[in-house]
């Protein structure tokens, strides 16, 4: 019984080795995508303040907000793509 066990996890191998690889770029690029969204984020703030104090246009801070709350989906869609992989390699190791 133990060494189907370890056939079988010999087998599964390299479909998981493919997936850490996935997983490892994906991770660095939400890692990079958090940092870039917090500095980006930080100056969409500054101008949204800046275009509300010196020409109280209300139109082009509300695109900003929008696009600054997309931006943070696809952060959230990224991170959760993340944790995917990383469960699906853990359920397939455990058989």
């Amino acid at each position: 019984m133990i060494i189907l066990k370890g056939l079988k996890k010999l087998l599964v191998l390299p479909i998981i080795l493919v997936l850490v690889f996935i997983w490892l770029i994906v991770k660095t690029l939400v890692s990079l995508y958090e940092v870039v969204h917090g500095i980006v984020y930080l100056f969409v703030i500054i101008f949204s303040i800046l275009l509300i104090i010196v020409y109280g246009d209300w139109l082009q801070t509300g695109i900003l907000a929008i696009i600054g709350f997309i931006s943070f989906l696809l952060l959230t869609a990224g991170v959760w793509g993340e944790v995917m992989l990383e469960s699906i390699i853990k359920l397939i190791w455990s058989f």
